[in-house]
This record gives structure tokens, C-alpha cells and sequence, in this order.
């Protein structure tokens, strides 16, 4: 939030009050709009509405969590000639189990990345020393992460290669 001391440079004060009114309607229309899109996701049965992460938190840590990546989709992290030739990457999404707590340095094996260096090589760690949360890491639930594995499993097992950028997973439909 940013704070003005006085007038606002070539406004008068009844334009700073109705500027501040537009502001405020535009909030709380955007609140009132991200409220709709939740509750029509949730009326059509979907899994997730996709608004806000719910971020991994210290207290959340333990061996075999489902989780998701939440940073961009990224090829870094594999070397597998194989796997960069059909397109798998690391992608925004990717299901994974939680397999090191160490709160500075917590690991995650990504589904059909089990010996990439995205496994094994690549930490998270909270951003501040007064944070309590990981932003790379958001909670999946069991039934989520099953079906983001299995479409993983189904597209390698297809043999045809992956777009590289956007999962094999529809984002929030309901599973099969």
C-alpha cells in the first residue's frame, strides 16, 4: 500500500476522493470476480481453482508429501537425452513427494524425473529467516497428484513427445 502525505501533483482534493473511490470500486469488483470464478470452479466438480497456491509450510514438512512445483516450467534440471528429446521438463505444476526435510534444503522427487537432477540437485528453502512457507512448493492433495503422475505416465508411455512448456495435465479438471 503506498501512503500520500498531502494532495496528490495536479490533483485537487475532490479528485483525490473520487480517485480513491475508483480505486476501491476496481478492488472489490477483482475480489468479487475471483469470488465467482472459485464458486463456479467448484459448481462444475473441478479439483482446484487454481487462484492462489497453498504454499508448503514448515509445519506441512514430512517424508512422502505430495507437492507441487510452483516456479516456471524448466529443461535445466533434466539431462536425460531421451527425456529433453520428447520435451519433458520440469514443468509449473509438477507432481512430487517431498523426500529430504532439511528446512533449508527441502528435496522433492518429481514424478518420471526420479534421476534427473531436478530429484536430487535442486532444493527449496524459505525465503527469509522470519518465513514460515516455501514459494517454489504448493500442497497437492493425494488424488491431484495421482492424477498429474498418471498423465505424466500416459504421455511418455504414448511415445509422443511433449509440447515442452505446457503439462500433459489439464489445469483443474476433475480426473477420469
Amino acid at each position: 500500500m503506498i501512503v500520500c502525505s498531502g494532495p496528490l501533483p495536479g490533483l485537487s482534493p475532490a479528485n483525490d476522493h473520487e480517485l480513491l473511490n475508483d480505486v476501491t470500486g476496481a478492488v472489490i469488483q477483482a475480489r468479487e470476480m475471483e469470488e465467482l470464478k472459485a464458486r463456479a470452479c467448484g459448481a462444475a466438480g473441478r479439483t482446484e481453482a487454481r487462484m492462489t497456491p497453498s504454499y508448503v509450510k514448515v509445519t506441512d514438512l514430512r517424508v512422502g508429501l505430495p507437492v507441487e512445483y510452483l516456479g516456471k516450467s524448466d529443461p535445466i534440471p533434466v539431462l536425460d537425452e531421451k527425456l529433453l528429446a520428447i520435451g519433458m521438463v520440469l514443468y509449473s505444476g509438477h507432481p512430487g513427494r517431498i523426500w529430504s526435510t532439511v528446512v533449508q534444503h527441502v528435496q522433492v522427487t518429481w514424478a518420471s524425473l526420479e534421476d534427473e537432477p531436478a530429484t536430487y540437485a535442486v532444493g527449496f528453502s524459505v525465503p527469509d529467516d522470519d518465513e514460515t512457507y516455501y514459494p517454489g512448493l504448493g500442497l497437492l492433495t493425494e488424488d491431484e497428484f495421482s492424477r498429474r503422475e498418471r498423465a505424466l505416465q500416459d504421455s511418455l508411455a504414448s511415445g509422443k513427445n511433449l509440447s515442452g512448456w505446457v503439462p500433459p495435465w489439464p489445469r483443474g479438471d476433475p480426473p477420469p
